[in-house]
C-alpha cells in the first residue's frame, strides 16, 4: 500500500485536531455576567460554579462538568445538556423547557419547582428513574421520556402514560 505525503500530512492533522471545546469568551461571559446566550460551553469545568439565576438560554452545554453547580433560578430554555455530568446539581425552580437531557444522570439532581415542560429526557425511564428525582411542584406538561411516555398535566408525574400513535 501506498500513501502519498499529501495522505500522510491530512491523516496527521485529523489524529491531531482536539475534540470539541468551550469557548473561552463564553465561558468568561457566563462567569462574570451570569448571562450567556446561545453560548458554546461544550465540555466546559462548570463543577461547583455559583450560577444562580444565570441565563444559558440555547446554550449547548453538551459533556459539561456541572457536577454539584447551583443553578437554582436558572434559565436554561432549549439548552443541550447532552451528556452532561449533573450529579448533585441543585436546579430548583429553574427554566428548563425544551431543554435535551441526552445521556444524563439525574440522580440526586435538584429539580423541584422546576419547568421541564416539553423537555426532552426520552433516555430515561419514567417509572424508575422519577422516583430517585426531587421533581415536586415541577411542571412536567409535554416532557418525553423513554418508552415514549409523555406527561400530560403539568405537575403530576403519575399522569405520564404511553403516547397513542
Amino acid at each position: 500500500m501506498r500513501f502519498t505525503p499529501l495522505a500522510v500530512l491530512f491523516a496527521s492533522a485529523m489524529i491531531a485536531l482536539p475534540a470539541a471545546a468551550f469557548d473561552n469568551t463564553d465561558l468568561n461571559q457566563l462567569r462574570s455576567q451570569k448571562r450567556c446566550i446561545g453560548c458554546d460551553l461544550s465540555n466546559a469545568n462548570l463543577r461547583d460554579e455559583s450560577l444562580s439565576g444565570a441565563d444559558l438560554r440555547w446554550s449547548n452545554l453538551r459533556g459539561a462538568n456541572l457536577e454539584r453547580a447551583e443553578l437554582s433560578g436558572a434559565n436554561l430554555t432549549g439548552a443541550n445538556l447532552t451528556n452532561a455530568a449533573l450529579l448533585r446539581t441543585n436546579m430548583e425552580r429553574a427554566t428548563l423547557q425544551g431543554v435535551i437531557f441526552h445521556g444524563v444522570d439525574l440522580t440526586a439532581t435538584r429539580l423541584s419547582n422546576s419547568d421541564l415542560r416539553w423537555s426532552d429526557m426520552t433516555h430515561l425511564d419514567i417509572n424508575r428513574d422519577l422516583s430517585r428525582m426531587d421533581v415536586s411542584g415541577a411542571q412536567l406538561e409535554g416532557a418525553r421520556f423513554k418508552d415514549r411516555y409523555r406527561c400530560s398535566d403539568r405537575s403530576q408525574p403519575g399522569r405520564c402514560a404511553p403516547e397513542r400513535r
